[in-house]
């Protein structure tokens, strides 16, 4: 504040925590009132203090923003030690597959995010996914820990780390691809694991 003019400058260092931090709405602000901290004295010492409401701060709260990128991992039956398959036929297949969802998303200012898995699996049911012997698959999240389970048991694995965003998919058993019967040995199916990613920022915007 310049003692001369009344000209100020207000200086945000550091992310603040909105009122509403659990909710993810881009825009919401917090206000800060700085009116009783202004004193203004004339040139006979008689002094007064601003009253309430009369200097305001707003801060606009940063919420996490998905970004165009796309995260893909391949792993390969023919790499499972079943008893049924052949156990890698070729040079480079594997049943794990690890990297990163870290990009995903940016969080902006309100460093360090969080990631977790969302305990709510019906994006992956809509998807009838089908494990050994043609049986759908159920889904159960505990922890950071998809777990997939079909006929035979477990049919794959998710886990994801809460700092990093580190991931390692893992193919436990085969599952039932859509055309069955197919020689095509190089027929995929592909498993959208979106919906299971949950990004937080450090006030709780999710």
């Amino acid at each position: 504040l310049d003692a001369a003019t009344g000209q100020y400058v207000f200086t945000l260092q550091d992310q603040l925590t909105p009122p509403m931090h659990d909710v993810l709405q881009d825009g919401e602000t917090i206000t800060i009132d700085l009116s009783g901290m202004i004193e203004v004295t004339d040139n006979d010492g008689d002094k007064i203090v601003v009253d309430g409401q009369s200097f305001m701060i707003s801060v606009d709260d940063d919420v996490p923003i998905q970004t165009s990128a796309v995260v893909t991992g391949l792993v390969h039956e023919d790499a499972l030690q079943n008893g049924q398959s052949d156990g890698n036929e070729e040079t480079g297949q594997v049943v794990a597959v690890s990297g990163s969802i870290a990009g995903l998303v940016t969080v902006g200012a309100d460093e360090a995010p969080t990631y977790s898995l969302n305990p709510d699996v019906t994006f992956l049911e809509t998807q009838d996914l089908l494990g050994k012997d043609g049986v759908e698959l159920t889904y159960a999240v505990t922890g950071n820990t998809l777990t997939a389970t079909g006929a035979g048991g477990t049919a794959f694995t998710l886990t994801l780390d809460a700092v990093t965003g580190e991931y390692v998919f893992t193919l436990v058993d085969q599952l039932t691809h859509p055309l069955p019967g197919s020689l095509d040995d190089s027929q995929a199916i592909t498993i959208d694991l979106s919906g299971m990613i949950e990004v937080t920022d450090n006030d709780g915007d999710k």
